[in-house]
């Protein structure tokens, strides 16, 4: 069904928080999407894009974290990565993290998570790959990680 998998993240401003969001979903290249959020699986087989190529207003499956906020001068961050599996056929991991903390905090706490749900599961890891963001509050401000599955 799945046979892509994009890892993105943004970040937006505006004078609303849902402007923000649209904003951070815009830096993020998803934002004319209806999103549908989705839990930690990364289908067996999917294939890196560096976009998705779906028609303005599909659904998109996405695995995400954001966090808005609009205390100047705060610091938030939102990280998203994913376990791609050894073996094709088996699931990966999606992990999503968002906090008023810096992103290397998050980017530690996906890994380890990410490592965690594929041992629990018996599954051997290839590789983990990670994107994140970091911003500090202005107006409202939204960050945004995630990872679409199409």
């Amino acid at each position: 069904m799945f046979k892509n998998y994009f890892l993105t993240r943004g970040f937006g401003v505006g004078e609303t928080k849902l402007l923000s969001f649209d904003r951070a979903l815009r830096s993020a290249k998803i934002e004319n999407y209806n999103l549908v959020k989705i839990s930690s699986i990364l289908p067996p087989g999917v294939k890196k894009k560096k976009e998705v190529d779906l028609v303005p207003s599909s659904i998109l499956y996405i695995a995400y974290g954001y966090l808005i906020s609009d205390k100047r001068g705060e610091t938030i961050s939102a990280v998203c990565g994913v376990a791609i599996p050894e073996k094709e056929k088996d699931i990966g991991m999606i992990m999503e993290w968002s906090s008023y903390d810096k992103k290397e905090k998050g980017i530690e706490e996906v890994k380890r998570m990410l490592e965690t749900a594929m041992n629990d599961r018996g599954i051997r890891i290839k590789k983990i790959e990670i994107v994140s963001i970091e911003r500090k509050v202005e107006d409202f401000t939204c960050v945004f990680a995630g990872c679409a599955i199409f």
